[in-house]
């Protein structure tokens, strides 16, 4: 965990992106089309529950009012480390979604639907120097073999996909693989 309390995988993978969306969405509102891509990942499957859910066992609460799961992630816990990063990553698909149907609730739309789209993609197991230098990700690429994993090329083509393809200009709020 860092100073704050909040676990770092949450930091970067999540917070940041967050924040960086936020402070560019004036800009966002004001283009004549916009697209937002998020990277998550597959992991995501890891991270339930990603909200305590003691805070909702009556269902009576709201979501704003949840408590974030968090937990201190020691170095020497692989296992928590990866529902750590799920969480993170789990936290992208429900932003991308909610952000999305806010845009439609907005009334920011014009003719081909809200103006700024958010799409969330998991570009598959690439290999890149980041993912090469974590001990996490080594036991993994040695677990499911260094051939399987993509080209930083190809792991870049879903990504691609949503930022510019035609095909999904109106599917805002998706997950793609």
């Amino acid at each position: 965990g860092s100073v704050s309390g909040v676990d770092y995988h949450f930091q970067v993978n999540y917070l940041g992106h967050f924040l960086l969306t936020s402070l560019l969405m004036p800009c966002l509102l004001r283009a004549r089309s916009a697209r937002v891509v998020n990277v998550s990942s597959v992991a995501y499957l890891l991270g339930y529950p990603l909200f305590d859910e003691t805070a909702s066992k009556n269902g009576s609460e709201k979501l704003s009012s949840l408590k974030l799961n968090q937990f201190y992630v020691p170095p020497d816990k692989p296992l928590k480390q990866l529902k750590a990063y799920g969480r993170s990553k789990l936290a992208i698909l429900l932003s991308t979604r909610l952000m999305a149907e806010k845009m439609t609730r907005l009334g920011n739309t014009d003719k081909e639907g809200p103006k700024v789209q958010f799409y969330a993609v998991h570009p598959g197991g690439t290999r890149t120097a980041m993912i090469l230098s974590s001990p996490l990700s080594r036991v993994l690429v040695r677990l499911l073999g260094r051939p399987t994993m993509l080209s930083p090329m190809m792991g870049a083509q879903t990504t691609l996909h949503c930022a510019f393809s035609e095909e999904v200009a109106t599917q805002s709020g998706f997950y793609y693989e």
